[in-house]
């Protein structure tokens, strides 16, 4: 069940790598903005190693061709998401949690004092008395979701799950699930993970490097919460396990050069935690490809996609279970559940 290694997760560096991308891009804007139309190659500035930059250049970071207009420009989307822009297909606790504990009702999923542990999905397979056939819309995979990274810390640490990575990576960053979104096109699905981050902690020590860079703290503000999100395509094979394919992934739903310098550190320093070695550096793909193979392996622990015939108990009938693609379909999908003898099988 374990899939090839990925980088593993970030070890509290993850937030003031923001601080540092936003100061880089706040640097560029304050030192010339009376040049807007040149770049730190052209000003002679590219490849001066500054302090706050831990000792690296704008050109490590990809910006010494970046216009200073541009870096504005980024530093804007940046610091100024629309939020009813990027979330798109919300979901709504009362309804979408209701759906989830009716689904895993009586399931493995329910402890014995009634609470449901959504976290346990994260490394475990959720078994049931019978085969049923459980259908969950988007949405409520999305309030899943969002339950496990929230929940999961404690249980994910104790058992030290391989394939557990995304959802480190996410609890890292103190991430909430606001989306996800399954949709048909060209004959098959993509799906789409929103997940925010909350940059509260992050003012005061945001302020401060500021401050040591002598930069006007009036200059900028952090925005309460940025956007990760996370594009890819879904697939099903003949066993019904859910195959994610990353295709691309953004900060606030913006294509632009800031972004992927965040992300580009945010993979050097998942390599560095992995203990590869600089030729094996990742890109942004490894840090997509993790969050949607957390994705895929919660709900290969939900059960095998497909479909089936059902009684009026809504068991499933034996011999009528079509695994694949087919149990895939626009906004949800369908799952066959397992019984206990496939909860402890290997």
């Amino acid at each position: 069940m374990a899939q090839a290694a990925t980088p593993k997760c970030l070890k509290g560096c993850c937030l003031s790598t923001i601080i540092t991308i936003l100061l880089i891009v706040v640097f560029i804007g304050v030192a010339v903005a009376v040049v807007l139309n040149m770049t730190p190659d052209k000003l002679g500035i590219a490849d001066i190693s500054m302090s706050f930059l831990n000792g690296k250049t704008l050109r490590d970071y990809g910006l010494a061709d970046v216009k200073i207009k541009e870096a504005f420009k980024l530093l804007k989307e940046i610091m100024n998401p629309d939020e009813d822009a990027i979330v798109t297909n919300r979901y709504d606790e009362s309804s979408d949690g209701a759906s989830a504990r009716d689904n895993t009702a009586n399931s493995s999923v329910v402890k014995q004092d009634g609470s449901y542990d959504y976290a346990s999905i994260v490394s475990e397979k959720v078994v049931y008395d019978k085969a049923y056939l459980k259908s969950y819309n988007d949405t409520t995979l999305a309030y899943m979701f969002d339950s496990m990274i929230s929940s999961a810390e404690t249980g994910i640490e104790a058992e030290g799950d391989p394939d557990s990575t995304g959802v480190k990576f996410l609890r890292e960053l103190s991430a909430n699930v606001n989306e996800v979104t399954i949709k048909e096109a060209d004959g098959g699905y993509t799906l789409r993970i929103v997940a925010s981050i909350s940059l509260a902690p992050l003012k005061q020590d945001f302020e401060e490097a500021l401050k040591s860079a002598n930069i006007p703290q009036s200059l900028v503000k952090l925005p309460d919460r940025i956007y990760i999100v996370s594009y890819g395509t879904v697939t099903a094979d003949a066993e019904g396990k859910l195959v994610a394919t990353p295709v691309d992934i953004r900060i606030n739903d913006v294509e632009n050069a800031v972004a992927d310098v965040l992300f580009a550190v945010l993979a050097e320093n998942a390599s560095e935690a992995a203990g590869e070695s600089d030729s094996e550096a990742v890109d942004k793909n490894n840090i997509n490809g993790e969050i949607l193979d957390a994705f895929a392996e919660i709900i290969n622990n939900l059960g095998r996609i497909g479909v089936a015939t059902t009684d009026e108990n809504g068991e499933v009938v034996a011999g009528s279970e079509r695994y694949g693609a087919e149990g895939l379909k626009a906004h949800g999908l369908t799952v066959i559940t397992y019984t206990a003898d496939e909860g402890t099988a290997e």
